[in-house]
């Protein structure tokens, strides 16, 4: 009686989870960034990223995405030294960022239409500023080795049969810096694009 009164619920639910709508999409895609860091990026920094997304289908319309991409701001500038109104010497400055980010995420989808938005976590993994292609520091910048942010992205879903699908989306993603030595904000947006893969148990 006992062992019947165990295998009965055991057997409802795994009923109800073979019932369910699952499946679980795999997703990569390269960005393209124009990132707002002032001092030390200027507006309209050209960058690319990419990373590997996850996503659990809840049904025809909603579903979850979470993932890990890389996010990398790169940036070389060239200086020019004048002595009294005279072309002296130059150098160049290198200042990297990498960023590890973790998306948290709810899409809609409808049609073709996807909309996808939420928060995410980043980690800044490895700093380095250089001058002349030598070392000055790999400290990381105060207020910059964690950040929570808001993300959101509009586009279209493209199927190319039952299992593989493209994406091309605008994409707006927003860093809250928990401090701000550089008093600046910290914007990035452009365009994904993503192709995907779809299966379910």
């Amino acid at each position: 009686m006992k062992k019947l009164l165990i295998i009965i619920p055991l057997l409802f639910v795994l009923k109800n989870l073979q019932a369910q709508k699952y499946s679980i999409e795999g997703r990569f895609m390269n960005g393209v960034h124009w990132f707002s860091y002032e001092q030390i990026f200027p507006k309209n920094h050209f960058q690319i990223n990419g990373g590997i997304y996850l996503k659990k289908v809840m049904n025809n319309t909603w579903g979850l995405t979470t993932g890990i991409q890389s996010r990398i701001l790169n940036r070389k500038e060239e200086y020019d030294v004048y002595f009294y109104g005279h072309y002296a010497y130059s150098y160049t400055t290198q200042t990297r960022f990498d960023y590890i980010e973790i998306p948290i995420n709810s899409y809609f989808k409808w049609r073709g239409l996807h909309i996808e938005g939420g928060t995410n976590i980043n980690y800044l993994m490895k700093y380095q500023f250089r001058i002349d292609d030598e070392l000055d520091t790999s400290e990381k910048p105060e207020g910059m080795t964690f950040m929570l942010g808001l993300n959101t992205n509009i586009g279209y879903q493209f199927d190319l049969n039952e299992k593989i699908y493209l994406i091309l989306s605008a994409y707006y993603d927003y860093p809250i810096l928990l401090s701000n030595p550089f008093e600046t904000s910290l914007m990035n947006y452009g365009i994904y694009m993503g192709i995907g893969y779809e299966f379910s148990n």
